[in-house]
Formats: C-alpha cells, structure tokens, sequence
C-alpha cells in the first residue's frame, strides 16, 4: 500500500514539474486556497477576462498536473458548472502546507449525505462569487481570516468582510428558507460584531426575496442592510454612496441635512421643498426612521418626502409604507440593474 502511496505522489511531482507555473497561475492557486473553491466561470472572469478557450485550456493543463481538483456543481439534478479545490501538491506548488488544502476540501464536503453536502458546497460557491464579483474595488476578507484577526468564536456565522476605502461591512449569506434559528445566529452576531468587534455596518446576502422580507420585519433596526444576493452584490458593485446616487435622480445633490433622523437630505423640485432619504441597500434604520414620518409628523413639518428605492423593490415598500398613513411618501425609483450593466461596459476588459 505504501509503495502505491509513493508511486502516486511520484507521478503527481513528475506531473506538476512539466507545468511551469506563471505568476497568474499563482495567484490563482492562491485564490482557490484561500477561498476554498472557485468555480470555472468565476476563474475565467477573474483571470482570463470571462471569455475565449484560454482559460479552458490552463484549467485543464492545472488539473492534469495536479495542482487542482475539479467538483461538479449540481443544480436541481443537474450539472451546471465544475468548481475547483487545491490539492496538497497545488499547496506545495506554491509554498504552502498540504494540510489546509486537505482541510479545504474536507470542510466542504464533511456531510455524508449528498444534499447536505451539495448545500454547504453551494454556499463557499457563493462567497466566491462576492470576491469574483468585487475584486479589486472591494478587498474580500475571508471569514477564517476575520476570525483569526478579532478572535472571534469559529462558530460565528459570519462570512466575511468586505472592505473599500472607508466602507466597510461584515457580510453574512442566508440561503433559501432559513430556520428561526439561523436568523436569531446572524442577528446576535450582528449585534456582537458592532459592539465588541466595531465593524458598526453589517450586510445580509439572501438567496431569496421572501428571506429578505423576513429580516425587515423581525428584525431590530440598526446599521443591517439587507439585500437579495444578486441585487446586493450589483449595488456593492457600482460602489456609489446614496448620495451619489441622489444626485443621478436630480441632476444635483440634494442638500445634506442631518438634523432628521428620517431625512438626511433635501431639494427643491419646481420650487416645492421636499425631504428625501433612500430604502436602496434595505436599512433596516432608515426603515425604522421612515416608519417614524407618519401623516401625523408630517402635519407639523407640512414636507413631503422623496423615498428613493431601487425598482425591483418598489411594489414591497408601497405596500409597506401604505397611502392611508404615508400619503405624503413620494417614490422615486433607481435602475439597479441597468446602472450595472452600464458600469460593466464602460470597465477595460
């Protein structure tokens, strides 16, 4: 059996000394290292400009060599993508310990059953795409690395953060239908981090509207923006502040007014003044502090409000917000996706 063992790994170093590894190579390796897993769309967004056989092609001359390790993706039964796992050779490759790819995969892959497994397969899937989706406006931290660096409990559910400039937000991801449970974990851990750890700005990723809705209705208000995952990571994406984003409704910035803690800004529009605040990242205090403007504070301000939301989101918040006791709400809207896709074609490839 050994003499098997040491026959593989003979023929695996052969293997990999045919390969000589570029520096994109890498820090692809080093990505999937410290990521866990990236899937083959993801590695060629990030490393062969999302098109053409290239990337392809150095894909499976990595896998040959064995430098990674190739799993399906599986999607109501069936294959949609491969995603990749280091291996201790790819480790070594690099200069690294072969244990951390062992575990890399093992954590991945710890549940015997396969549904289990797909599942938490899917989630590492889905921080991955945070850092294929941002990188390098925004600096991905991995939740192992966040643990370490604040000592954190390694039972916290908390999947990363995301840093750029002087934004910064713990991120945690809620798959379809989670359980009570889960979503009184991430509140308290939301609560910990700001307090005990000063991260004051949290974001939760959800893979479905009605998740989302649960959250703005059970939840304590506080700096907690809660987004679907697509929607969220194409408005982390453009990277504008609100207020910026004001100033494409408006054609000028409205005027920053702190003194209301339900209108940070307001403008003039065909000389009528009006308070404005934003709902597009979902916060849950400005959710809270909008709810606090009813007819009966507006009877003493006589200012009506400009509520900006993005499109998708605006049926959701006219029902919430209804007419009978926010008849003086005006909604605006913002393309969330359209701005995307602008931004994506305007970038160098």
């Amino acid at each position: 059996m050994r003499t098997r063992q040491t026959t593989d790994a003979k023929k695996t170093s052969e293997k990999t000394k045919r390969v000589k590894l570029t520096e994109r190579d890498r820090k692809l390796l080093e990505d999937i290292l410290r990521l866990r897993t990236l899937t083959s769309k993801q590695i060629r967004r990030l490393y062969f400009n999302g098109t053409g056989s290239t990337g392809v092609n150095r894909i499976s001359e990595l896998k040959r060599a064995g430098l990674i390790r190739p799993s399906k993706v599986i999607r109501d039964g069936r294959k949609v993508d491969t995603c990749f796992f280091i291996t201790p050779e790819g480790a070594r490759a690099i200069g690294h310990d072969a244990v951390r790819a062992k575990k890399n995969q093992a954590s991945v892959f710890k549940y015997k059953d396969e549904e289990s497994s797909l599942k938490l397969q899917d989630y590492y899937i889905m921080r991955s795409e945070i850092y294929a989706t941002l990188s390098p406006e925004w600096h991905w931290e991995d939740s192992r690395e966040v643990k370490a660096r604040l000592r954190m409990n390694r039972a916290t559910p908390i999947a990363g953060v995301l840093r750029s400039g002087e934004n910064a937000y713990a991120v945690y991801l809620l798959s379809k239908n989670p359980e009570d449970e889960t979503l009184k974990k991430v509140q308290e851990s939301v609560s910990f981090v700001r307090t005990a750890r000063n991260l004051p700005k949290s974001i939760v990723l959800c893979e479905n509207l009605e998740t989302v809705d649960r959250i703005i209705e059970k939840y304590r208000p506080g700096q907690v923006y809660v987004m679907p995952f697509e929607l969220g990571l194409k408005m982390l994406a453009l990277n504008e502040s609100p207020y910026s984003l004001l100033a494409r409704v408006y054609g000028e910035h409205p005027i920053l007014n702190t003194a209301r803690r339900y209108a940070h800004y307001e403008t003039v529009i065909n000389g009528e003044r009006f308070l404005v605040n934003e709902l597009l990242y979902n916060n849950l205090e400005t959710i809270s502090a909008l709810r606090y403007y009813t007819r009966d504070v507006y009877a003493g301000e006589r200012l009506r409000l400009i509520a900006l939301t993005e499109q998708s989101r605006l049926d959701y918040y006219a029902r919430l917000f209804d007419r009978l006791n926010y008849p003086h709400f005006v909604w605006q809207t913002v393309d969330i996706e359209k701005l995307f896709e602008e931004k994506r074609r305007s970038m160098p490839s």
